[in-house]
């Protein structure tokens, strides 16, 4: 399954580079697309040992001791039948494996 990753590195406490291996060792794939938005490639069922889905995974166990209430973060399942964003031709590619 895709996903887009946005986090606000300002308010986090981390730095990129951590939060790239963290992102490189839990998932198949992924791809920055600014300095704050990744793509990812995650199997659906990957954290099911964690009795989580993707998205809890991420967010709360994953990246919580660098999130506080003031940090801004979020994942979302890409969903491939509504095909409304708007991100450079790379990116779109990688998430819907559309290939010119």
């Amino acid at each position: 399954m895709k996903y887009l990753l946005y986090c606000d590195l300002s308010t986090m406490h981390c730095s990129k580079s951590t939060l790239e291996k963290l992102l490189s060792e839990n998932s198949s794939s992924n791809l920055c697309i600014s300095d704050n938005l990744w793509a990812l490639d995650v199997w659906e069922h990957e954290f099911s040992w964690e009795f989580q889905g993707v998205t809890e995974y991420y967010i709360c166990s994953l990246l919580d001791k660098y999130l506080d209430k003031n940090s801004r973060c979020f994942i979302l399942e890409v969903n491939p039948s509504h095909v409304h964003y708007n991100l450079p031709d790379y990116a779109f590619e990688f998430l819907f494996d559309k290939q010119e």
